[in-house]
């Protein structure tokens, strides 16, 4: 794994709720609608993941989405 990429993870995993607000406020430009700190996390390291190794492409983006609607609710 990129060492970079470890170093973020491991900082946002060490993140008490303020700074994790407060690092969602600068990722996203807005404050989050939760303050749940597990899903800020994954949705911060989601967003570290992104940066670093890329984002899927629109072909498997548009295969995930057709894929959802046979997914169990």
């Amino acid at each position: 794994m990129n060492h970079d990429l470890e170093e973020r993870i491991a900082a946002i995993g060490r993140m008490k709720t303020a700074e994790l607000r407060a690092e969602w406020q600068r990722v996203f430009g807005e404050p989050p609608r939760s303050g749940n700190t597990a899903w800020m996390r994954k949705r911060l390291i989601h967003r570290v993941q992104v940066e670093v190794l890329g984002d899927l492409s629109p072909e498997a983006k548009a295969r995930l989405e057709y894929l959802m609607q046979f997914a169990p609710m």
